[in-house]
């Protein structure tokens, strides 16, 4: 996907959702990469227990090309509670190679997340 589609569809979604960007959850709140990584770790759990693991996992690994280099039994160690965690933690580190590999890393978009 183009950057210019990934932006319109994102300018389209927002028209169209106006107050999904301020639901409590804040899953939506972050760089897109966050709000990537973040949509990967979602599945088959709450968003309550994504959240938890937000914090220790951007500390950790703050862009694409850090999660890129991690090795996924470091991954599984702060995701484990959101179950699936084994693929989990590959899709999480193969998205950001992709990022890197696809799109020169760049998941900084030019519209910022907030």
């Amino acid at each position: 996907m183009k950057r210019q589609d990934a932006a319109k569809i994102y300018s389209l979604l927002c028209k169209e959702y106006p107050d999904a960007r301020d639901s409590p959850a804040m899953l939506s709140k972050g760089s897109a990469f966050e709000v990537l990584i973040l949509t990967i770790l979602s599945a088959q759990t709450t968003d309550r227990a994504v959240l938890q693991v937000k914090k220790p996992l951007f500390s950790k690994y703050p862009t694409p090309s850090v999660l890129a280099q991690a090795k996924p039994e470091d991954v599984e160690k702060i995701i484990h509670s959101l179950g699936y965690f084994h693929a989990k933690a590959k899709h999480i580190i193969a998205a950001s190679q992709a990022l890197l590999s696809d799109f020169g890393g760049g998941c900084q978009s030019p519209w910022m997340i907030s």
